[in-house]
């Protein structure tokens, strides 16, 4: 179930509020919310809910076998160091097979081909279950966390169960920490303030979801659809800027969304995107990029891999590592895979050449990055190598620098959702919304109001429509 879909929006979210505001007792309010989660996970995924249910016991036990064992010294002859390490091959078995088995069996059958040898192995066909890489990297986080001493293993399984179920969260994150959201799980109180700004959060990212990255995603599909030879220089920037765009509002949208939905239940969501095309470096983008994912990996992968503290060529094999970690996170293909090395590889760039950057002009370290990105974006949206590597042709001008059918794809309307999308991605909308509230708090609010009224109208419009509503991230 999307969150842009009729059946949410008008169906299952107005149901779910109806009855969570009639429920005062948190207990209660939990075992609901957990009940809700799994049935708006079951009507995505139907018989594959028995992986996150695994998950779930899975993790529920290794917390409080891991939380035993740090007091009583051992546990089933294990310490707790032992019992997480035995967690995280379970978790990541469990990811593993159904995100990187066909992608495995694949690459080995291919090799075997390659050098004249019947391969050992069938290639092994499996669904990706929804949402599986957001729920596996909150279960370790939470085992890991109690091992550490950051959170209390708890013994109330619905606790533990509607955290790693909420459904604004599930399938496309932001990724929590248990010590995030531990004392809502326990005490929480929705004020009129929290429910304003949740519904007004959710009202923004529906319209990008649904206003830009839809509109976007129907461009950027046409054009990377095309038989390359139909595509020129024009035409491909089109489609990579579009593309770029697409995924920057789908996800910021649906996180915005999620956030939203949380402040509406009494949880305060970390944010999840702080404006990264304004970035100056790939640092700071992945400062700003999908940050819960970013901190995630930097506290439970590269920090335990001895960080920075263990001189220059550690450091650099260790944000290799990461880096290579994430792309594959982000899906089973090589594509993915090199587009996570393609940002480790300008980060260190600008750790060795650090000098040289601190000297360049903003305006230069700014189109510098932008560009690094936006290509690395051929990458993530293109089927194969080969279809990459003629996009980046086409785009450097080897093929020349011809235009003729953008126009085919350039309305007027989409021109203007460029220049709305471009000032969007930078904070100054905000800025001047913040500015007018400030000396004018009536107006501002008044004017908050109207426009949020407006924009809900124009998203539900566009819902109910049945336009065209993919979401990138559910694939991941």
């Amino acid at each position: 179930m999307v969150f842009s879909s009729f059946s949410f929006l008008f169906v299952f979210l107005p149901l779910f509020f109806l009855g969570y505001g009639l429920i005062r007792n948190i207990f209660y309010q939990n075992i609901y919310l957990f009940v809700a989660s799994l049935t708006f996970y079951y009507v995505g995924e139907k018989r594959q809910i028995w992986i996150l249910i695994a998950s779930i016991l899975i993790n529920y036990g290794f917390g409080l076998l891991v939380d035993r064992a740090k007091r009583k010294g051992r546990v089933l002859l294990l310490g707790p160091k032992s019992l997480v390490g035995c967690c995280v091959v379970a978790n990541l078995i469990l990811l593993g097979y159904f995100k990187y088995i066909t992608f495995l069996t694949t690459n080995v059958a291919v090799l075997a081909h390659g050098v004249g040898v019947a391969s050992p192995v069938s290639i092994i066909h499996a669904a990706l279950p929804l949402g599986i890489s957001f729920y596996t990297f909150h279960a370790l986080s939470y085992v890991i966390d109690v091992y550490r001493g950051e959170v209390k293993a708890t013994r109330n399984l619905i606790n533990v169960g509607t955290y790693f179920t909420m459904f604004p969260q599930l399938v496309a994150g932001p990724i929590l920490r248990y010590n995030m959201i531990a004392s809502a799980m326990v005490t929480r109180v929705v004020t009129a303030d929290m429910m304003a700004r949740g519904i007004y959060l959710f009202i923004l990212g529906l319209a990008k979801k649904v206003v830009f990255a839809d509109t976007f995603a129907m461009t950027a599909d046409a054009i990377f659809a095309l038989p390359t030879g139909q595509v020129n220089f024009g035409i491909a920037w089109l489609g990579t800027l579009a593309y770029t765009f697409q995924i920057f509002f789908d996800f910021w949208g649906y996180s915005q969304m999620a956030i939203g939905l949380g402040l509406m239940m009494g949880f305060n969501y970390p944010r999840n995107f702080d404006y990264p095309y304004i970035s100056r470096t790939i640092q700071e983008f992945w400062r700003r990029w999908h940050m819960t994912l970013s901190f995630w990996f930097r506290d439970y992968v590269y920090i335990p891999l001895g960080g920075n503290r263990k001189g220059l060529h550690r450091t650099y094999c260790n944000l290799i590592a990461v880096f290579f970690l994430t792309g594959l996170w982000h899906g089973a293909s090589w594509t993915f895979v090199v587009w996570g090395l393609w940002h480790g590889g300008f980060l260190l760039l600008e750790r060795i050449f650090s000098s040289i950057f601190k000297r360049l002009p903003a305006v230069v370290l700014h189109l510098y990055t932008l560009a690094v990105v936006v290509f690395g974006w051929v990458l993530f949206r293109a089927t194969s190598f080969r279809e990459a590597l003629l996009f980046w042709k086409i785009m450097v001008g080897a093929k020349g620098f011809g235009s003729s059918g953008v126009t085919q794809f350039a309305s007027p309307g989409i021109l203007i959702l460029f220049a709305a999308a471009a000032l969007f991605s930078t904070p100054l909308p905000a800025i001047i919304s913040a500015w007018i509230v400030a000396r004018q708090p009536r107006l501002g609010m008044s004017a908050a109001l109207g426009a949020a009224s407006i924009i809900f109208l124009i998203s539900g419009m566009k819902v109910l429509s049945g336009s065209f509503s993919p979401f990138l991230y559910f694939r991941f």
